[in-house]
Protein backbone atom coordinates (compact mmCIF):
# COMPACT_ATOMS: atom_id res chain seq x y z
CA UNK A 1 0.00 0.00 0.00
CA UNK A 2 2.57 2.50 1.00
CA UNK A 3 4.42 1.50 -2.12
CA UNK A 4 1.13 2.20 -4.38
CA UNK A 5 0.79 5.42 -2.53
CA UNK A 6 4.13 6.63 -3.44
CA UNK A 7 3.54 5.58 -6.90
CA UNK A 8 0.42 7.62 -6.90
CA UNK A 9 2.10 10.99 -5.18
CA UNK A 10 5.07 11.04 -7.41
CA UNK A 11 2.75 10.66 -10.80
CA UNK A 12 0.45 13.16 -9.06
CA UNK A 13 3.45 15.74 -8.37
CA UNK A 14 5.21 14.86 -12.26
CA UNK A 15 2.16 14.65 -14.28
CA UNK A 16 -0.46 17.87 -12.37
CA UNK A 17 1.50 19.23 -9.92
CA UNK A 18 5.26 20.58 -10.98
CA UNK A 19 3.31 21.49 -14.48
CA UNK A 20 0.13 23.10 -13.22
CA UNK A 21 2.93 25.24 -11.03
CA UNK A 22 5.00 25.84 -13.68
CA UNK A 23 1.44 26.87 -16.14
CA UNK A 24 0.57 29.22 -13.11
CA UNK A 25 4.63 31.17 -12.61
CA UNK A 26 4.33 31.71 -17.01
CA UNK A 27 0.35 33.15 -16.60
CA UNK A 28 1.85 35.29 -13.83
CA UNK A 29 4.77 36.34 -16.05
CA UNK A 30 2.47 37.14 -19.00
CA UNK A 31 -0.45 39.17 -17.15
CA UNK A 32 3.05 41.25 -15.92
CA UNK A 33 4.11 41.71 -18.99
CA UNK A 34 8.04 40.26 -17.61
CA UNK A 35 9.86 37.22 -16.93
CA UNK A 36 8.10 35.09 -19.50
CA UNK A 37 10.95 33.14 -20.88
CA UNK A 38 8.39 30.20 -22.50
CA UNK A 39 6.98 27.10 -21.40
CA UNK A 40 8.39 23.70 -22.40
CA UNK A 41 6.00 20.60 -20.67
CA UNK A 42 7.18 17.46 -22.35
CA UNK A 43 3.46 15.62 -21.75
CA UNK A 44 1.43 14.11 -24.81
CA UNK A 45 -1.38 14.32 -22.37
CA UNK A 46 -3.62 17.30 -22.00
CA UNK A 47 -2.08 18.88 -19.28
CA UNK A 48 0.64 19.04 -22.58
CA UNK A 49 -1.93 20.50 -24.73
CA UNK A 50 -2.29 22.91 -22.41
CA UNK A 51 0.72 24.12 -21.27
CA UNK A 52 1.96 24.14 -25.12
CA UNK A 53 -1.24 26.71 -25.80
CA UNK A 54 0.09 28.51 -22.64
CA UNK A 55 3.36 29.01 -23.83
CA UNK A 56 2.09 29.91 -27.54
CA UNK A 57 0.06 32.77 -25.85
CA UNK A 58 3.10 34.01 -24.22
CA UNK A 59 4.94 34.20 -26.93
CA UNK A 60 2.72 35.97 -29.31
CA UNK A 61 1.92 38.52 -26.32
CA UNK A 62 5.45 39.30 -25.73
CA UNK A 63 6.12 40.17 -29.60
CA UNK A 64 3.07 42.09 -29.50
CA UNK A 65 4.80 44.28 -26.61
CA UNK A 66 8.10 44.52 -28.02
CA UNK A 67 6.36 45.96 -30.86
CA UNK A 68 4.25 48.49 -28.80
CA UNK A 69 7.38 49.47 -26.89
CA UNK A 70 9.51 49.90 -30.31
CA UNK A 71 6.77 52.42 -31.45
CA UNK A 72 6.63 54.27 -28.46
CA UNK A 73 10.11 54.66 -28.70
CA UNK A 74 9.64 56.47 -32.28
CA UNK A 75 6.64 58.17 -30.81
CA UNK A 76 8.81 59.23 -28.39
CA UNK A 77 11.69 60.14 -30.56
CA UNK A 78 9.40 61.92 -32.51
CA UNK A 79 7.46 64.05 -29.47
CA UNK A 80 10.89 65.13 -28.37
CA UNK A 81 13.29 66.03 -31.38
CA UNK A 82 10.51 67.38 -33.95
CA UNK A 83 11.48 71.15 -34.66
CA UNK A 84 8.53 72.77 -33.07
CA UNK A 85 7.37 73.16 -29.36
CA UNK A 86 5.05 70.66 -28.06
CA UNK A 87 3.23 70.62 -25.20
CA UNK A 88 0.13 68.73 -23.12
CA UNK A 89 -2.42 71.08 -20.95
CA UNK A 90 -5.09 69.90 -18.71
CA UNK A 91 -8.32 71.81 -18.21
CA UNK A 92 -6.88 74.44 -16.10
CA UNK A 93 -3.86 74.85 -18.61
CA UNK A 94 -1.26 73.38 -16.87
CA UNK A 95 1.79 71.53 -18.53
CA UNK A 96 1.12 68.03 -18.26
CA UNK A 97 4.10 67.01 -20.18
CA UNK A 98 6.43 68.97 -23.41
CA UNK A 99 9.33 67.75 -25.55
CA UNK A 100 12.58 69.01 -25.35
CA UNK A 101 12.21 72.16 -27.73
CA UNK A 102 9.62 73.62 -25.44
CA UNK A 103 11.72 73.03 -22.37
CA UNK A 104 14.74 74.62 -23.77
CA UNK A 105 13.17 77.58 -25.25
CA UNK A 106 11.10 78.21 -22.11
CA UNK A 107 12.83 77.26 -18.71
CA UNK A 108 9.79 75.97 -16.94
CA UNK A 109 8.36 72.55 -15.46
CA UNK A 110 5.59 70.31 -15.47
CA UNK A 111 2.70 71.72 -13.80
CA UNK A 112 3.41 75.59 -14.46
CA UNK A 113 -0.02 77.43 -16.24
CA UNK A 114 0.87 77.74 -19.80
CA UNK A 115 0.22 81.29 -20.27
CA UNK A 116 2.76 81.81 -17.45
CA UNK A 117 5.70 79.69 -19.86
CA UNK A 118 4.91 81.77 -22.98
CA UNK A 119 4.03 84.84 -22.25
CA UNK A 120 4.70 85.82 -18.33
CA UNK A 121 1.14 86.63 -18.24
CA UNK A 122 -1.10 86.13 -15.09
CA UNK A 123 -4.82 85.26 -16.85
CA UNK A 124 -4.88 82.66 -20.03
CA UNK A 125 -4.45 84.31 -23.30
CA UNK A 126 -7.87 86.16 -25.00
CA UNK A 127 -9.27 83.84 -27.77
CA UNK A 128 -7.18 80.82 -26.09
CA UNK A 129 -7.13 78.06 -28.92
CA UNK A 130 -6.66 75.51 -26.23
CA UNK A 131 -9.49 76.49 -23.95
CA UNK A 132 -11.63 76.16 -27.03
CA UNK A 133 -10.81 72.69 -28.12
CA UNK A 134 -11.45 71.94 -24.62
CA UNK A 135 -15.25 73.46 -25.18
CA UNK A 136 -16.36 72.02 -28.80
CA UNK A 137 -13.82 69.27 -29.25
CA UNK A 138 -12.34 70.57 -32.51
CA UNK A 139 -8.84 71.46 -33.16
CA UNK A 140 -8.32 75.05 -33.91
CA UNK A 141 -5.15 77.14 -35.26
CA UNK A 142 -4.10 80.96 -34.46
CA UNK A 143 -1.20 82.61 -34.76
CA UNK A 144 0.40 83.93 -31.42
CA UNK A 145 3.13 86.75 -30.39
CA UNK A 146 5.35 86.76 -27.29
CA UNK A 147 8.56 87.83 -26.49
CA UNK A 148 11.62 85.91 -26.18
CA UNK A 149 13.97 86.13 -23.06
CA UNK A 150 16.03 89.29 -24.87
CA UNK A 151 12.87 91.13 -24.89
CA UNK A 152 12.39 90.08 -29.14
CA UNK A 153 9.02 89.61 -30.47
CA UNK A 154 8.34 85.94 -31.76
CA UNK A 155 5.75 84.88 -33.67
CA UNK A 156 4.10 81.39 -33.34
CA UNK A 157 1.52 79.52 -35.56
CA UNK A 158 -0.14 77.31 -33.10
CA UNK A 159 -2.49 74.36 -33.30
CA UNK A 160 -4.25 72.28 -30.85
CA UNK A 161 -5.72 68.89 -30.72
CA UNK A 162 -8.01 67.07 -28.03
CA UNK A 163 -6.72 63.83 -26.49
CA UNK A 164 -9.69 61.74 -24.82
CA UNK A 165 -10.12 59.02 -22.75
CA UNK A 166 -11.61 55.83 -23.54
CA UNK A 167 -15.25 57.60 -22.69
CA UNK A 168 -14.55 59.91 -25.18
CA UNK A 169 -13.67 62.40 -22.81
CA UNK A 170 -11.38 65.10 -23.21
CA UNK A 171 -8.67 65.31 -20.53
CA UNK A 172 -6.19 66.91 -22.10
CA UNK A 173 -4.67 69.38 -25.15
CA UNK A 174 -1.81 68.89 -27.13
CA UNK A 175 -0.91 72.15 -28.54
CA UNK A 176 2.07 72.25 -31.22
CA UNK A 177 3.42 75.62 -32.02
CA UNK A 178 6.09 76.33 -34.74
CA UNK A 179 7.85 79.39 -34.90
CA UNK A 180 7.09 81.81 -38.13
CA UNK A 181 9.07 84.92 -36.50
CA UNK A 182 11.52 84.70 -39.72
CA UNK A 183 8.94 84.21 -42.28
CA UNK A 184 6.68 86.74 -40.64
CA UNK A 185 9.79 89.44 -40.47
CA UNK A 186 10.06 89.08 -44.20
CA UNK A 187 6.39 88.92 -45.14
CA UNK A 188 6.27 92.19 -43.21
CA UNK A 189 9.59 94.04 -44.92
CA UNK A 190 8.10 92.79 -48.51
CA UNK A 191 5.38 94.37 -47.95
CA UNK A 192 7.27 97.61 -46.53
CA UNK A 193 9.24 97.30 -49.79
CA UNK A 194 5.77 96.98 -51.49
CA UNK A 195 4.70 100.27 -50.39
CA UNK A 196 7.67 102.13 -50.86
CA UNK A 197 7.92 100.41 -54.31
CA UNK A 198 4.32 102.14 -55.09
CA UNK A 199 5.13 105.17 -53.40
CA UNK A 200 8.05 106.14 -56.02
CA UNK A 201 5.98 104.37 -59.02
CA UNK A 202 3.12 106.57 -57.91
CA UNK A 203 5.51 110.04 -57.60
CA UNK A 204 7.69 109.83 -60.82
CA UNK A 205 7.06 112.82 -63.14
CA UNK A 206 7.00 110.40 -66.17
CA UNK A 207 4.81 108.44 -67.73
CA UNK A 208 5.66 104.70 -66.42
CA UNK A 209 3.96 101.88 -67.53
CA UNK A 210 4.19 97.86 -67.22
CA UNK A 211 3.38 95.61 -70.16
CA UNK A 212 2.69 92.46 -70.71
CA UNK A 213 5.29 90.04 -72.26
CA UNK A 214 2.59 88.15 -74.42
CA UNK A 215 0.52 90.94 -75.63
CA UNK A 216 1.92 94.17 -74.62
CA UNK A 217 -1.14 95.00 -72.41
CA UNK A 218 -0.91 97.44 -69.61
CA UNK A 219 -0.39 95.86 -66.54
CA UNK A 220 -0.01 98.85 -64.03
CA UNK A 221 0.54 102.22 -64.61
CA UNK A 222 1.32 105.18 -62.57
CA UNK A 223 -0.47 108.96 -62.08
CA UNK A 224 0.88 111.19 -65.18
CA UNK A 225 -0.91 108.99 -68.01
CA UNK A 226 -4.02 110.20 -67.11
CA UNK A 227 -2.93 114.14 -66.95
CA UNK A 228 -0.57 114.08 -70.12
CA UNK A 229 -2.63 111.21 -72.53
CA UNK A 230 -6.51 111.69 -70.84
CA UNK A 231 -5.87 108.07 -70.18
CA UNK A 232 -7.91 106.22 -67.49
CA UNK A 233 -7.49 103.01 -65.98
CA UNK A 234 -10.42 100.73 -66.15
Amino acid sequence: AAGTFLVLFLFTHLLVNRPVRAMIRATRAIAAGQGFRGLDLRQADEMGELGRAIDTMGKEVLSKQAELVRQKDRYQDLFEHVPCTITVQDKNLRLLSYNQAFAEEFHTHPGEYCYKAYKHRDEPCDNCPVIRTFEDGQPHVTEEITLDRDGNRRTFFVSTSPMSDEAGNITSVMEISLDISESKFLEEELERSRKKYQAIFSCIPTALFVLSRDDLTIQELNARPQSLYGYETG
